[in-house]
């Protein structure tokens, strides 16, 4: 019983006193008598894994499907807790990228989550995002990958789980942030040359870009003298995501009229809204001139 002399010792010392209420003892491929001595001698209850340590769930063997699920129930959680509030889609991506996917990327930081684990806490997200009509989500604008990609490329610069959990994982190798100095001067036939020797697959190659195109409206966008909510409608506006009636008919909705209810002349598109729509062609002009613009 060395260690529990060494605890008398260190109480003694110090004054500081094992809290036997709080405490448990945790014992591995020990007999059942030595077991019970050891109980006894500590007067300490034995406890059962999962143990939580600061939050975190611990075990001494590999996390089971159940442990994982602690992650979506914290996120179910918050999502409960917003649900009664009027938030906008401003207010909604704030909360998702610095909460609900904080939450994700400090346990993805910790543990390897499944891949199951981070496309039902995307899922979760996108349904936040776009509201949620029963089970179901509401109409998505864009797309999830979209919606992750920077600011700089047309996103939100959200984090998306598959990529983040590659990013966790390589951020201490040296080699692969070298190749990351060098993937804009790699070429498409050198990269195609190597996988026609069976090095790796380059069959993705025939629809995807090396380098992600920049668009070049970001900044005016995102600039902190635009209030959030209507950084989110110019995103909304620049990127077509609006949700005209052209679009509301292609997902089946039924509406009274497909026509614009400004002018009601034409069919209500991005491009009519504006651009050939009279009414907000002299709205924009009006602007103009209040600026001092002279088109």
């Amino acid at each position: 019983m060395v260690l529990k002399q060494v605890l008398e010792d260190f109480s003694l010392i110090s004054g500081l006193h094992i809290n036997s209420s709080k405490s448990q003892i945790y014992l591995g491929d020990v007999k059942t008598e030595e077991k019970q001595a050891i109980i006894d001698g500590f007067h300490l209850t034995e406890g059962t894994f999962p143990l939580k340590y600061l939050g975190v769930p611990l075990r001494p063997t590999k996390w089971k499907a159940e442990d994982y699920g602690i992650i979506v129930d914290k996120i179910k959680q918050r999502l409960h807790t917003w649900s009664s509030r009027h938030l906008s889609f401003a207010g909604k991506a704030q909360l998702i990228h610095y909460v609900l996917l904080g939450l994700r990327n400090y346990w993805m930081s910790i543990f390897v989550l499944p891949h199951s684990v981070t496309k039902e806490v995307e899922k979760l997200c996108r349904g936040f995002l776009w509201g949620m009509n029963g089970n179901r989500s509401k109409i998505h604008v864009a797309s999830w990958e979209k919606v992750c990609l920077p600011k700089a490329y047309g996103g939100l610069s959200f984090k998306n789980g598959r990529f983040w959990d590659y990013e966790l994982k390589s951020d201490t190798s040296w080699y692969w942030r070298k190749l990351c100095h060098l993937r804009e001067k790699f070429k498409r036939a050198d990269i195609l040359k190597a996988g026609a020797k069976d090095r790796f697959k380059t069959n993705w190659l025939c629809n995807t870009s090396l380098v992600q195109n920049q668009v070049n409206y970001h900044k005016a966008i995102w600039s902190s003298t635009i209030v959030p909510k209507h950084r989110f409608i110019l995103w909304q506006v620049v990127n077509s995501h609006l949700l005209t009636r052209d679009k509301l008919v292609r997902f089946q909705i039924e509406l009274s009229s497909t026509l614009c209810p400004m002018c009601e002349a034409e069919l209500e598109t991005h491009e009519h809204i504006f651009f050939s729509c009279v009414l907000s062609s002299r709205v924009l002009e009006m602007v103009f001139n209040w600026m001092g613009y002279r088109g």
